[in-house]
């Protein structure tokens, strides 16, 4: 599409390199964990507990990144 857009062909690398210029880069997912089956557990008994809760329950609440 590039080619046929300025009549010129660039290779890969080329883009590549002026998206990294710019900032631009492939991101990989990162890979986590598995949780441990008591771990799990856990998450399953707070979801259940808080699952009926409204919008103004959730107020209450401070979520951090701690």
């Amino acid at each position: 599409m590039v080619t046929a857009s300025i009549g010129k062909a660039i290779s890969a690398a080329t883009v590549r390199r002026r998206l990294h210029m710019n900032g631009l880069y492939a991101r990989v997912p990162q890979v986590c964990v598995p949780l441990s089956v008591q771990a799990r557990g856990k998450r399953l008994k707070w979801c259940r507990e808080h699952g009926n809760w409204i919008v103004s329950d959730w107020g209450n609440v401070m979520f951090t990144d701690d």
